[in-house]
Formats: structure tokens, C-alpha cells, sequence
């Protein structure tokens, strides 16, 4: 089994009810910091043997490094990095998903299901400008629209596929890929921004059922480069979904360490896997799917 953990001030959004990754945020640059991150990673490991730390890859937080100061402080590859390039909401959900599904899933393969679900996610913001945001590209028009008086703001998508729309009243929304599987559920956090916007023009756009008031991230300015804005992330309500993604990850053993994972290299080791090893994608999924049912995860 796994622990998830996920490094950073990233305060979990609830939707996932009782199953959540732990919340770690220590200071990288601080001697107290780096040896509170040792203290947890061995007490993780003592309770279930594998940890994998979810970080946000844009931040400069230092988490890579505290993992792998960690990995030599205590001798071990059972701790692995999953560096993740969404913004703090869809982040959140998605470490959480993985809090989830870990007791079911061998942890190599959790690693992995780490970016499917990221791309089961649509993960954006209403911005009231994009002139600092730094993490989705912008154009030039873009950047200079947003110092022009009059404009109705910015509707951003970090995930699945990144995209600036200039928000305009025949076109409030461009063109937006909601979950395949419905219902489709929306968090939504305002700092400042326009929630109008989010149920009258977003929530339809989706096909949303219902939006999930969430908090503001403590990372959401730094990564929308705007203290004016509007983030949500929209994600599928079925019992099934998460199943599917379990069920498609598929995998083959390490051929160093033998750990099944579908990544190219092993999120433990470190050693690239050689294709042609096997499918080692086994039946967790049925067992996730009972949970969910079991427990009211929607």
C-alpha cells in the first residue's frame, strides 16, 4: 500500500469526502524544514512502505530536492516525485483521487494514474487579467488587451489542453472538452473574480449539475498571476470514472526493481522500462468501483 502525500499548501477541497492525500508543508530552505520532511517520509513509510509526493511542477517550492534528500537521509527508492503541471484546485482533486485509489492499486502504477487523471480534469480560471500569468502561454494580443479599459476579463484553461479566450458577450466561453462521463461536478474558488460568470456562461458550457463552493487556494495567485480571479476545475461525478482510468493505466513490471508501472521510467528507481514486459494492469479496478459505491464518492 501507499501513502500519498502532497507537498505544498494545497488544502484538500473535500469532494473526495474521507479519502485525502496529506497535507505537508514544510520550508525546503530551512534546516527544521528539511528534517520535518525526513520525520514525515519515515513515518509514512513505516505505515505502509511507498509514499508518492505530488507537487505542483511550476512551483519553487524545492520539493524535488527535499525527495530526494529524503531518498538518501533514509537509505530507500520507496519514496517517488509526481510532479504535476495543473493549478492548485485541479491539484488538489487529483492528489486526492489518488488518496483514493491507492489501497487498491500497486504503487507503481499509482505514479502512473497520476497524469490520466490529470487529463480527466478541466481545470481553468476567469481572469481579470493575464499580463503576469506565467504558467499557460499567452499571445501578444492577450497580454495587450488586458491593460485596454472595458474588456470582461479572461476565461483561462490550464487543463487538458491549455488556452486564453477573451471573454466577449457573443462568446463568453470558447470552445471547452467537459468530462466524458457525467455528471459533471464543478469546484469553484473566488478570489475577487466574477462567479457570475462561472453559472451563467461556464456551467452551462461544461453541462455542470451543480457547483461545489470550494476555498481559495493559498497558491492561486502565484499561479494565475492575478489577485482578481475566479478558478474552478470541473471533473466527472461517476461512480465509474475513476474506475476507468484505473482500468486503461495497464502497466509492466520494472525490469530493475520489478515495480508495475506504465511510465517510461520507474517512479522508485529511476530506471527506464523496457517495453514488451508484459501487461500487469490486474483487477483493482472492480475493487475501486465497490469502494465508491460503498462509500458515496460521486
Amino acid at each position: 500500500m501507499t501513502v500519498v502525500v502532497i507537498a505544498g499548501d494545497v488544502p484538500s477541497i473535500g469532494v473526495m469526502g474521507e479519502y485525502t492525500a496529506r497535507r505537508l508543508v514544510v520550508d525546503g530552505a530551512a534546516q527544521e524544514g528539511r528534517a520535518e520532511f525526513i520525520d514525515q517520509m519515515a513515518q509514512a513509510l513505516g505505515e505502509r512502505g511507498s509514499v508518492l509526493v505530488v507537487h505542483p511542477s511550476w512551483s519553487t517550492g524545492g520539493a524535488g530536492g527535499l525527495i530526494a534528500l529524503a531518498r538518501g537521509a533514509l537509505h530507500t527508492d520507496r519514496i517517488a516525485a509526481v510532479p504535476l503541471d495543473l493549478p492548485p484546485l485541479a491539484l488538489s482533486l487529483v492528489a486526492d483521487q489518488l488518496a483514493f485509489v491507492a489501497p487498491h492499486v500497486p504503487p507503481g502504477r499509482l505514479a502512473g494514474l497520476a497524469s490520466r487523471l490529470s487529463v480527466m480534469v478541466c481545470a481553468g480560471a476567469w481572469l481579470h487579467s493575464v499580463a503576469r500569468l506565467e504558467n499557460v502561454p499567452v499571445g501578444l494580443a492577450e497580454h495587450a488587451v488586458s491593460y485596454l479599459p472595458g474588456r470582461g476579463g479572461f476565461s483561462v484553461l490550464a487543463a487538458p489542453s491549455p488556452g486564453v479566450h477573451r471573454i466577449t458577450r457573443a462568446e463568453p466561453v470558447q470552445a471547452i472538452e467537459r468530462p466524458r462521463l457525467g455528471p459533471v461536478l464543478l469546484a469553484a474558488a473566488d478570489q475577487n473574480g466574477d462567479p457570475g460568470w462561472l453559472r451563467e456562461s461556464l456551467q452551462g458550457a461544461l453541462g455542470a449539475t451543480s457547483i461545489v463552493p470550494a476555498a481559495v487556494q493559498p497558491l492561486s495567485d502565484t499561479y494565475w498571476g492575478s489577485r482578481r480571479h475566479t478558478e474552478f476545475v470541473a471533473f466527472s461525478g461517476h461512480p465509474d470514472a475513476v474506475q476507468q482510468a484505473v482500468t486503461s493505466a495497464g502497466g509492466r513490471p520494472c525490469g530493475w526493481c520489478g515495480e508495475p508501472t506504465a511510465l517510461p521510467e520507474c517512479s522508485f528507481c529511476g530506471m527506464a522500462v523496457r517495453d514488451g514486459s508484459g501487461d500487469v494492469s490486474g483487477g483493482a479496478a472492480g475493487v475501486v468501483a465497490g469502494s465508491a459505491t460503498r462509500n458515496g464518492v460521486r
